[in-house]
């Protein structure tokens, strides 16, 4: 009654046809896990690992509460960084437009205009032009191939090894890939409280986190710290040693173990990333806007200088 409630009052269409589903698979007798279990597009591992231990324990509903209260904290995040980035990535936009109407449409009237002139061009004249011109000659054949260049490196990102090398590459980038890589950790943190403390044993725990970092470097990195864990070594020795988590996290991990309260701390751990995470966004995003305006000033002056040039020159010879 309540999915069907629920399912009502949706607007999304897949998400109704879900909770459609779902309820006629209530009616045949499956249990809410299963249910849950058939939509993996809408429910991840972690949702369905964690209804499936509330069940057996009678703690659905608090369950649930904590699924929600996880949810809605990432989505605000994931909102709060789209809000940021808007504003710079419109300006970004807005300068390619410039700038391929700029060498498409603009510059090459002025090309018409000076070969008229009869006179020698300047050097700098002639070099942005020329430049120019070669990217209007092959302007059909660049997109062509950077879009193949693209679609190669995509259908590669797909493959086993092209997408643990690009999840490599990400956290290998300087100021961009810590900032990415506090974002993984604050989210497979917060996945993990919430597994240990709904009562999910650790080395499950770990192997469902592990899909959620959405990373194949650190899901590595977790599978090869369960396998340790699994042998007997502690939760803290175990990720100190697969050599990808700081060692605040270790840290932090070990008190949690030895006071009993590791779903706490590692609650606490994530608020500080995701803290860092935000703070670290809002500072590239308003760097990120004079840096656009500085390139496009650039871009713009050199546009007017290979113009003014010619035009000074033939003045001068006037004279």
């Amino acid at each position: 009654d309540a999915i069907e409630g629920i399912g009502m009052e949706l607007e999304h269409p897949v998400l109704k046809r879900v909770s459609k589903d779902m309820v006629d698979r209530l009616h045949e007798g499956k249990s809410f896990s299963e249910v849950v279990a058939m939509h993996p597009k809408v429910f991840n591992e972690m949702f369905v690992g964690l209804v499936k231990v509330a069940e057996e324990s009678g703690k659905l509903p608090s369950t649930l509460q904590q699924l929600a209260a996880y949810l809605e904290k990432a989505d605000r995040l994931q909102r709060r960084i789209k809000a940021m980035a808007a504003y710079p990535v419109f300006i970004g936009i807005f300068f390619i437009v410039v700038c391929l109407i700029m060498t498409l449409f603009i510059l090459p009237q002025f090309t018409d205009i000076f070969s008229g002139f009869g006179s020698d061009l300047p050097v700098f004249t002639r070099l942005v032009f020329s430049v120019n011109q070669f990217f209007v000659d092959n302007f059909l054949m660049l997109v062509i191939g950077t879009a193949i260049v693209v679609s190669g490196l995509v259908f590669y990102g797909k493959t086993p090894t092209g997408s643990y090398r690009k999840d490599q590459l990400k956290l290998s980038m300087p100021y961009a890939g810590s900032c990415l890589k506090k974002y993984i950790l604050a989210r497979f943190c917060r996945s993990m409280a919430i597994m240990v403390q709904s009562g999910v044993p650790i080395s499950n725990a770990l192997e469902i986190c592990a899909q959620a970092t959405g990373n194949q470097l650190l899901k590595r990195n977790v599978l090869g710290a369960r396998e340790m864990i699994m042998t007997g070594n502690r939760i803290a020795a175990s990720l100190e040693k697969s050599g990808i988590f700081p060692g605040l996290i270790v840290r932090m991990v070990g008190v949690g173990e030895d006071s009993g309260q590791l779903p706490e701390v590692l609650n606490n751990v994530s608020e500080l990333y995701e803290d860092q995470v935000e703070v670290s966004i809002m500072t590239s995003m308003a760097l990120f806007e004079p840096m656009v305006i500085i390139v496009f000033g650039a871009f713009i002056l050199i546009l007017i200088l290979a113009i003014y040039m010619p035009i000074f020159s033939v003045s001068m010879s006037v004279k």
